[in-house]
């Protein structure tokens, strides 16, 4: 009796596997674009005055010309000259942009002027703004004549300074006039009393935040894959007997 050999096959059924691979980015990462450009801003920072103005108008006008709807203006400043203050509200009203000031530490004097221009006015709760009337420095050898002239000049700028800052916080033109009175001394002005007559119209110092988003669209041609149709295998129906 032979004893037979009998080969046994086993057979090996292979999982198939589904390998996920994330799709690269990193190429088109590169040309995301902001949605919504993040604000420009402009510090003031000293004191106001022709330099100040100059530079101002620089970092300005590049920010117009950039896609932010708005333009920041940081103030800190204990004041300066009345006419570089005024070339720069001239500069604020002549463009298209939203301009919006904020009263990070102090806006006094020229700086006030400044600050109440704004479209929006944001203040630190311990800011501090300082009105005052306009006032300009006398050479002792000064003639009469010289002296009427320049007292007349600066109840202009008193007058045309106060109206501008009543009516661009929704007040009557001498609501800073009356305020001040004839006294001529520095009026300081908390947060809490800038907000309560629409000095400022914000509390507080805007935060900036940055939003990220990637969507990955497949696409033939330009034609996004969920717009293109294709055929359908029609199911068949079953005979009934």
């Amino acid at each position: 009796m032979t004893r037979s050999t009998f080969l046994s096959f086993t057979t090996v059924k292979s999982m198939a596997k589904v390998v996920r691979v994330p799709l690269s980015i990193n190429e088109h990462i590169q040309h995301v674009k902001l949605r919504n450009p993040n604000p420009g801003y402009i510090c003031l920072t000293d004191e106001i005055d022709e330099d100040a103005a100059i530079q101002f108008e620089r970092h300005f006008r590049v920010l117009e010309h950039s896609p932010c709807e708005f333009i920041m203006i940081y103030i800190h400043s204990t004041g300066g000259c009345v006419y570089s203050a005024l070339r720069i509200v001239d500069i604020m009203k002549s463009s298209e942009k939203r301009c919006v000031t904020v009263c990070s530490g102090c806006a006094m004097s020229a700086a006030a002027l400044i600050f109440s221009q704004g479209e929006l006015r944001f203040m630190s709760e311990i800011g501090t703004i300082m009105v005052h009337d306009a006032s300009m420095g006398f050479e002792s050898e000064g003639r009469l004549n010289d002296v009427e002239v320049e007292a007349t000049e600066l109840r202009r700028l008193t007058e045309q300074g106060y109206e501008m800052m009543s009516l661009n916080i929704g007040k009557k033109k001498n609501f800073f006039e009356k305020r001040m009175g004839k006294a001529n001394v520095d009026a300081y002005i908390s947060c809490e009393e800038a907000h309560k007559i629409n000095l400022c119209t914000h509390i507080g110092i805007p935060q900036m935040k940055t939003k990220v988003e990637v969507s990955i669209e497949l696409s033939c041609n330009g034609i996004p894959l969920s717009d293109l149709k294709g055929t359908r295998k029609s199911k068949k129906r079953k005979k009934s007997i």
